[in-house]
């Protein structure tokens, strides 16, 4: 923009002639008539006042008294070069004028032309105008120019300037320190040092920015002379400015081989994380999640994507929350904590995990996050609660193997009495009396059997088992496996055929599945078990819990009127530790057992179950329909009498010493007794030649009854010796010995006389086992 504003014009007029004055100063004020116009005719006047002020022009004369034009013009150079200077002057002469222009006048202007002043001094205006403006823009240009190197010289990132045929401009020291180039080595292709395997890239990127005109950002890695390759991140893009004409191509980057091998090293980390058995996480001081591995994945079920960003404290620990926020105040104060959880999966499902946290700090120690570290000890709790089951089991088998024997010793003279009662009482009353004695007394024997064989996971061979039979026998045991409140029910066909199957193990099916159906009514309810003779068709599978063959088969079904089972776990109920109960409430082993049992048997399981209606599960079990032929006679009149031979008895208890003394007396045997083993083996050294059967208990203080008889038989082997006992391992131990008979306690009177006449009249007796 002009300054030509006529209120602020200043201008300065070098002249000795008055009338040559007023003229030219009548011509400027009326072209600016609020202009400001200083007359000068002296030297002293006129360096002063160039001194002291500034003017938007200079007119001047060509010659002065003591006092010249050019002078003037060099004065007003060295003090304000940028404000126009014109000649105005009668006789200048053509040289003169050329070498005041020459000098730095912008005009020259004859007195004898007054009209072409104004226009001289407007384009004298307009040149000192357009001058300025042409040293302001360079003299910006140079800032622009002195800033940019001072950031060039002095960052980290390098910064490169490059002409359209990639030769460098400028590098500055950054990007000739980190290629090993001096300041003078410029002018080099930026492509020399470019890795050969990205050099095609990168001239494709350049290509790209210069084709479009639009910046680029490219990865590339530089191959230094010591073949050392570091990584590059750079932005290609163009500066306003050119040189020569030509577009100038800006790279700026930094190098990022540190960050890369970082990254890589992060990489190799995060793949070992993946591999880990172990679940591992991090999260923030916020309990954000940050890192969540493959085995995270698998043992919460939450994925990677879920859990990021989540907090760790709603997710796994919604049900302690309390918990947490201690340990959690614990790692930030300790640095680090370790102990168990009970945490939840994504399903519900309540894992047992040992957890280990640290706490994770920067550089100057301040907390960052913590690295959580968690294995999943589910299944080692559950083994662990089952040993110690186990082991409790066992310690209830050892305590119950102790009661038993002593119930047996005190039901053995029972049982016995009453077989010598009946023989003596001949009134039907009576009689009837002995019955009930008996029939009490022999539910007893068997309620104290039946809890042996289950403390102590005794299991009998497999044999011949008559369906009707057995259920009758076992309602007595699930009623008292059952709580109050929940009525049970045995049912059976008229003709159910025989199995073959272990009755102990066949027991505890029933029993689980009872204790089960229990614990699914918590209000009451009904049990109800029935068996059915079925033939299963050839090709059927569909819904069986296991193989199954065609043919016939007995069909226990049980069922009840509890919750249900959701079916969407159906499929699993049978899955070793699978348990809908809570913790410590159930192992989930019991229906794996039940499959197990029942597949060892040749059979198979099918169920049926609905929310609110209760289940009902069907084992199949193989079918005997051919049954072994069995005789039973029991009547007393057939009970086989002695012919006075010598019974030695040793038994601890003395009642069934009595016991056994009288009834062997009453059918023609003569009996000698004995408490313990050493006064037994005093008794049969004192009458070893009269004593034709030894009748020892195998439980006794002191000498046990398997080391009496071992003794006896070395030193008489033609005696004829019974072991008798209320726990079957013992008389297993006697009966390993084929000349030993053994009869288990409690022993009925014509089980005792039967198997004493079978001894004495055996020539090499068969080991049998009394009921």
């Amino acid at each position: 923009m002009l300054k030509e504003d006529p209120n602020n014009m200043k201008f300065l007029h070098l002249e000795d002639c008055d009338a040559d004055a007023e003229l030219f100063e009548s011509l400027l004020l009326r072209e600016w008539p609020g202009s400001t116009i200083t007359r000068l005719s002296t030297k002293q006047e006129f360096e002063k006042a160039i001194r002291e002020d500034s003017y938007d022009l200079v007119l001047s004369d060509h010659s002065m008294p003591g006092f010249d034009g050019l002078s003037a013009l060099e004065m007003v150079r060295a003090a304000s070069p940028g404000t126009p200077f014109v000649f105005l002057s009668g006789t200048i002469g053509e040289e003169r004028a050329i070498e005041a222009l020459k000098q730095g006048a912008v005009d020259y202007v004859l007195k004898d032309t007054p009209a072409r002043l104004l226009p001289a001094i407007h384009g004298a205006l307009m040149q000192s105008q357009n001058e300025a403006a042409r040293r302001h823009a360079e003299e910006s240009m140079r800032q622009s120019q002195e800033q940019f190197q001072q950031i060039a010289e002095n960052i980290d990132d390098f910064i490169v300037l490059l002409d359209p045929q990639e030769h460098c401009l400028y590098a500055n020291p950054t990007f000739r320190r980190l290629l090993g180039k001096s300041e003078h080595q410029l002018g080099f292709n930026i492509l020399e040092d470019v890795h050969p395997d990205d050099r095609r890239r990168f001239r494709n990127f350049l290509v790209q920015a210069t084709d479009f005109n639009a910046a680029q950002d490219i990865e590339y890695r530089v191959l230094l002379p010591n073949n050392a390759v570091r990584h590059f991140e750079a932005r290609i893009s163009f500066p306003s400015y050119t040189r020569n004409n030509c577009p100038i191509i800006l790279l700026a980057g930094r190098d990022v081989t540190e960050r890369k091998e970082a990254e890589e090293l992060l990489r190799e980390r995060a793949s070992l994380l993946e591999k880990a058995r172990d679940a591992i996480c991090v999260m923030d001081l916020q309990f954000k999640i940050t890192l969540w591995n493959a085995s995270a994945e698998r043992i919460f079920g939450y994925t990677a994507e879920a859990a990021a960003g989540c907090s760790l404290r709603e997710l796994l620990f919604r049900r302690d929350t309390g918990r947490f926020d201690t340990v959690f105040a614990l790692t930030l104060a300790q640095g680090e904590w370790q102990g168990e959880f009970r945490l939840a999966r994504e399903d519900g499902r309540e894992l047992v995990v040992d957890s280990s946290w640290t706490l994770v700090t920067d550089d100057g120690g301040k907390a960052q996050s913590i690295l959580c570290i968690v294995t999943d000890v589910t299944n080692r709790k559950q083994l662990e609660q089952e040993l110690q089951r186990g082991q409790r089991i066992e310690s209830l088998g050892m305590l119950a193997g102790g009661i038993a024997h002593d119930l047996n010793n005190i039901l053995s003279p029972i049982l016995m009495s009453i077989g010598l009662l009946r023989h003596l009482t001949k009134g039907a009353e009576s009689k009837a009396v002995l019955d009930t004695l008996e029939a009490s007394a022999t539910h007893g024997s068997e309620l104290v059997r039946q809890i042996l064989l289950f403390a102590r996971g005794s299991e009998g061979q497999r044999t011949e088992v008559q369906m009707g039979e057995f259920l009758d026998g076992l309602k007595g045991f699930l009623r008292a496996a059952l709580r109050r409140g929940i009525d049970l029910s045995v049912d059976y066909d008229a003709g159910i055929w025989p199995i073959s199957a272990d009755a102990t193990q066949l027991k505890q099916v029933l029993l689980n599945l009872c204790v089960n159906a229990r614990d699914a009514m918590p209000n009451g309810g009904g049990v109800h078990i029935t068996a059915t003779n079925v033939n299963v068709a050839p090709g059927t599978q569909h819904g069986f819990h296991g193989e199954i063959a065609s043919g016939p088969y007995v069909r226990l079904d049980v069922a009840d009127t509890g919750t249900g089972i959701p079916p969407e776990i159906l499929e699993k109920i049978f899955d070793p530790f699978f348990t809908t109960k809570e913790l410590g409430k159930g192992t989930g082993l019991g229906l794996s057992t039940i499959a197990g049992i029942v597949q060892s048997h040749g059979g198979a399981i099918q169920i049926e179950s609905a929310l609110g209606r209760g289940a009902t599960f069907h084992i199949y079990l193989p079918a005997m329909l051919t049954p072994e032929q069995r005789t039973d006679d029991t009547s007393p009149a057939s009970l086989p009498e002695g012919n006075g031979e010598l019974i030695l008895v040793i038994d601890d208890d003395g009642g069934i010493r009595l016991v056994t003394e009288k009834i062997l007396a009453s059918y023609g045997y003569e009996v000698v007794t004995a408490k313990d083993g050493n006064s037994g083996l005093a008794e049969f050294y004192r009458q070893r030649d009269r004593i034709q059967l030894v009748i020892c208990d195998q439980m006794m203080p002191g000498m046990s009854g398997s080391e009496v008889l071992t003794q006896i038989r070395q030193e008489a082997p033609s005696v004829k010796l019974i072991a008798m006992s209320g726990l079957v391992e013992e008389l297993k131990i006697a009966g390993a010995k084929d000349d030993i008979m053994i009869l288990q306690k409690p022993i009925q009177t014509e089980t005792l006389l039967r198997a004493v006449r079978h001894s004495l009249d055996a020539v090499a007796a068969e080991p049998a086992i009394g009921a």
